[in-house]
């Protein structure tokens, strides 16, 4: 499951359908203790995914940006996030 986050987002609709279909007859048939999707197994495994690469000894750490450096008292909405979100500047003209 730990590339299901990378390549789960090449999935189709199509394709999560079938996938979906193929967890409900699991299921069905007791295999699984409840009926799984593939866009909850993606939710939860993207943020398990970012939750461990928060640790600075996560082989993934480096690819985060760097901390915010600004007073989090002045922030207009609340953030899960302690990232700074990159800056993009470009002219029109």
């Amino acid at each position: 499951m730990y590339a299901l986050p990378a390549c789960g987002v090449f999935l189709s609709a199509g394709q999560c359908s079938k996938i979906d279909a193929f967890f409900k007859r699991a299921h069905k048939y007791g295999f699984t203790n409840r009926s799984l999707t593939v866009n909850e197994l993606l939710n939860t495994y993207a943020a398990d995914l970012y939750q461990k690469a928060k640790y600075p000894t996560h082989c993934l750490h480096m690819l985060l940006p760097p901390k915010k450096s600004v007073d989090y008292s002045l922030s207009l909405r609340n953030s899960d996030s302690s990232f700074a979100l990159p800056q993009c500047k470009f002219n029109i003209f």
